[in-house]
């Protein structure tokens, strides 16, 4: 999507607990083909931690509401599709 960085928040729990830090969240690795990834605990999934995107330096996120479910297999699409 043109993104030169992306960030990714996590959060999960009531109170909410945000394992990789407030917003905007920890900066992700782009690879060769302008992938992001990060590493991530598979405790996670247990936690049923929730997912957000963003563009660093600006308030564009995906998704634009509560955040993707983090699932093992980790793909997740600009277009919002897992």
């Amino acid at each position: 999507g043109g993104w030169d960085a992306a960030n990714v928040y996590a959060y999960y729990g009531n109170p909410i607990q945000m394992p990789l830090g407030a917003w905007p969240g920890k900066a992700m690795t782009k690879d060769s083909q302008g992938n992001f990834y990060i590493d991530l605990p598979k405790t996670y999934a247990d936690s049923d931690v929730k997912l957000i995107f963003n563009k660093p330096n600006s308030n564009v996120q995906f998704p634009s509401a509560v955040g993707f479910d983090f699932s093992l297999d980790g793909h997740y699409a600009k277009d919002g599709l897992k």
